[in-house]
């Protein structure tokens, strides 16, 4: 190999130890491990594996880099002593911030389960379509009252006196009362007779298939 040759494969070295230092730098602004094979694939097989491998392990034993070998992978991370230690003061500030942020995002992940809910909510509602229809509907029942309404309203229909109201009211009273004197009375006869009868008044009653409030569902409103 001439000095032109030698000079050319210097090149060609420092050329991809440069690059490997510019992923190197990149990595540590992330601070995350990464392979051999990590830095080949981000420069697209540029380097070869042996050449990597052999400035990794030199950067290592510079103890620039940590290696942990996993059988026979090994995953490389940036030294941690290289990293600027923070102080007292600085770690407070920092966990005053992720405070902060945890509170934020407490708050939001809330106002998402809110959100979340009304989604929920207004997804199982009624559509447009069915909207529009109750309104129209209701519009309709709305005009029909109105028309029923209007006579009484324009004076068209004499309306019922309070005076009206009050003997009307005391006629149902006195006709409830009679209704209960009467069944009372009723009772009494039928009791007395399915006495006499050896009966007692419930199989007397379906014996003669009489008819009773209760078979009806009736109730004396008093």
């Amino acid at each position: 190999m001439n000095d032109k040759e030698a000079e050319a494969a210097i090149a060609e070295f420092m050329e991809k130890v440069n690059i490997i230092y510019i992923y190197l730098n990149t990595q540590r602004q992330q601070n995350r491990p990464y392979s051999v094979q990590n830095i080949l694939d981000s420069f697209q097989q540029r380097i070869k594996k042996t050449q990597c491998q052999k400035i990794m392990d030199e950067l290592t034993t510079q103890q620039i880099l940590t290696c942990k070998e996993y059988g026979k992978a090994k995953i490389y991370l940036i030294n941690q002593d290289l990293f600027d230690t923070k102080s007292a003061e600085e770690l407070a500030i920092l966990d005053d911030q992720i405070k902060i942020r945890k509170d934020e995002n407490d708050a939001l992940l809330v106002e998402l389960k809110q959100l979340q809910i009304r989604l929920k909510e207004t997804s199982q509602g009624q559509s447009n379509t069915d909207i529009s229809s109750d309104i129209k509907q209701h519009k309709t029942d709305i005009k029909s009252l109105q028309d029923k309404i209007k006579p009484f309203v324009s004076g068209g229909r004499k309306l019922v006196t309070q005076d009206e109201i009050n003997k009307a009211d005391k006629k149902l009273k006195n006709m409830q009362q009679e209704w209960k004197r009467r069944k009372k009375a009723c009772m009494e006869i039928v009791d007395q007779i399915s006495e006499s009868a050896e009966m007692n008044r419930k199989d007397f009653i379906k014996k003669l298939n009489l008819e009773t409030d209760e078979e009806y569902k009736v109730v004396c409103p008093i």
